[in-house]
């Protein structure tokens, strides 16, 4: 059965949101690490004239914008929860599902490029994309290790 928050008591609801902001605060670092692997590749896959990627790579970094703008905006958790109690329960009912969408999108991508970088002999780009996709399994262990109730 999912907990959509409707039963808890305000001081179950304020905690938790701390819960949620202390794990997003978690988030954060690599969250913000990835992007910048991304960048990275971005630039080093335009320099090495691997056009044919650069719009998987955009929706790559389009994700990993997505995902710190989620985890920017459930850091400030307990402020939602004070302000829009019933935004907030809402919001935390499907979060988990909600952090984990960008991130299927960046290995489902990721995933991509790495087998057609591997077949051209692109072992740099590879280990710079495998790099990426280490962090975003990192961060999925961290959002499913949670406790956010849904």
């Amino acid at each position: 059965m999912t907990d959509t928050g409707a039963s808890l008591t305000p001081s179950q609801s304020r905690e938790a949101a701390q819960q949620v902001a202390t794990m997003c605060r978690g988030l954060h670092v690599p969250s913000a690490a990835m992007g910048a692997l991304v960048d990275a590749l971005v630039s080093r896959s335009a320099a090495d004239g691997l056009t044919a990627a650069a719009a998987d790579l955009d929706r790559i970094r389009t994700a990993c914008a997505r995902l710190h703008a989620l985890i920017e905006q459930f850091t400030d958790a307990p402020h939602l929860a004070r302000g829009q109690p019933e935004l907030w329960l809402a919001a935390r009912a499907h979060l988990r599902h909600d952090l984990r969408t960008p991130l299927n999108a960046v290995k489902g991508y990721g995933d991509m490029l790495v087998d057609d970088w591997r077949d051209e002999g692109q072992d740099a780009a590879v280990g710079e994309l495998q790099r990426v996709l280490a962090v975003a399994d990192q961060l999925l262990v961290l959002i499913d290790a949670a406790p956010l109730g849904a």
